[in-house]
């Protein structure tokens, strides 16, 4: 009769690539996180019940004008939502190379701090989503073009948990 799941709010993966997320997020970037970790799932394990991690690639065209140090990015160049007179970057191929990179690290800390899932969260116009929306990705490159060409970063996310964690690692 309790509660099978919970779902930790959005966590980023990278704490060295900026990429516009918040700098006070939570982030699963290296080891030095695995006992608080392995402390919150031992803690919900405790009661029959299974820790989800949300994890994210950023805010990108999200990130808010008074929290700006560097201009943010997307996919795409495009308007920041908050301050549409601030324009983002696009991201270089290297970046997004490094996000997927953080993506497997991350996965492979949540496997070792005994976390039972992750959550990918690309949705709600953050950076992943402005990925897979054509509305704010104008790529011409592999991560750009039709439906199959934007959601290149979501399978690349996909993969690196896998390589990270374990094919059998449950992905939400």
């Amino acid at each position: 009769g309790g509660v099978g799941l919970i779902i930790a709010g959005s966590c980023t993966v990278s704490r060295t690539l900026e990429c516009g997320v918040h700098t006070n997020r939570p982030t699963v970037h290296d080891p030095s996180v695995l006992p608080r970790l392995n402390e919150l799932a031992e803690s919900i394990h405790h009661y029959r019940s299974k820790i989800a991690l949300s994890l994210s690639i950023g805010l990108g065209r999200l990130k808010r004008a008074d929290s700006l140090m560097i201009q943010p990015v997307s996919a795409s160049v495009s308007s920041c939502f908050f301050n549409p007179k601030v324009m983002t970057r696009e991201l270089t191929i290297e970046e997004i190379e490094g996000l997927v990179k953080a993506f497997e690290q991350a996965a492979w800390i949540c496997k070792l701090a005994e976390i039972d899932a992750i959550e990918i969260h690309g949705y709600g116009g953050y950076l992943l989503d402005q990925f897979n929306t054509a509305l704010w990705n104008k790529r011409t490159d592999k991560y750009g073009g039709d439906l199959d060409g934007r959601l290149t970063l979501t399978k690349e996310i996909i993969n690196a948990i896998k390589r990270g964690a374990g094919n059998d690692y449950p992905i939400i």
